[in-house]
């Protein structure tokens, strides 16, 4: 009787899976402690040196809920910060002002290079993460109308220079990227779709996926798993996809 159940259960789309044996305390979601970006990075540190070669998509301000910043400095990392609105460029030039491995460039990543215009928020009277609001899409900032109430009166649009990521890679020391790093208001997808995979090979993909739809996220991770990568959430907003240790 309880194969046919798992044998329904199974064909329904259900996971059957026994618990007799589960400590109490691993079914208390309060209780278990997910994979972090943090637990991959120092793993991947600890076997390949604490140098990392990244891009980062979407850099803000360099340190607002940036998963990077801790270790750039810190860990001697090297790479390519990207980040579109030019007062937010501008902090990360100062940031990075004195660090010769990192290249601020001021634009955002596109199929081509050109002008667009990018959807920002004036946010004078608003909180720091407001800042990180932008989008090709004007209509995705209107989606924080609960969060923001008023907010389309607040959008700006800025010309802004488009890159694609050929030009971003001619920015690196070789052909090694430790770490894809992006945080794109809702393109991540979009912007995963347009990386060069059949070329270089990032050991770590790391992304923002609370503004994804269920189909564009199964979208990435179809396009990722092709490529070899294993996946898993990070938290409740991001996803890492990591390569195995023979594809490295």
């Amino acid at each position: 009787m309880k194969e046919v159940i798992r044998s329904v259960l199974s064909a329904l789309g259900y996971r059957v899976e026994g618990i007799r044996y589960t400590p109490r305390q691993l079914l208390d979601p309060n209780r278990r402690r997910e994979l972090r970006f943090d637990d991959v990075i120092c793993r991947h540190m600890f076997e390949h040196g604490q140098e990392c070669i990244f891009i980062q998509v979407g850099a803000y301000d360099g340190i607002s809920t940036d998963p990077l910043y801790k270790y750039v400095g810190r860990c001697g990392w090297r790479g390519v910060l990207l980040e579109p609105q030019p007062r937010s460029a501008a902090s990360l030039r100062q940031l990075y002002q004195d660090n010769d491995k990192i290249a601020v460039l001021e634009a955002a990543l596109d199929r081509q290079r050109g002008r667009r215009i990018l959807y920002t928020v004036a946010t004078d009277d608003l909180p720091d993460w407001a800042g990180g609001m932008a989008s090709f899409y004007r209509e995705h900032l209107l989606k924080h109308e609960y969060l923001l109430p008023g907010v389309g009166e607040r959008v700006r649009e800025v010309p802004v220079d488009c890159v694609t990521f050929d030009d971003v890679l001619e920015r690196l020391p070789g052909d090694k990227l430790d770490l894809l790093q992006i945080d794109a208001e809702g393109a991540d997808g979009e912007i995963i779709a347009l990386f060069p995979f059949d070329r270089v090979m990032p050991s770590i993909v790391h992304w923002e996926i609370k503004n994804l739809s269920r189909t564009e996220q199964e979208s990435v991770l179809e396009l990722l798993g092709g490529h070899g990568y294993l996946v898993a959430r990070s938290g409740c907003e991001d996803m890492l996809a990591v390569l195995p240790p023979s594809a490295n």
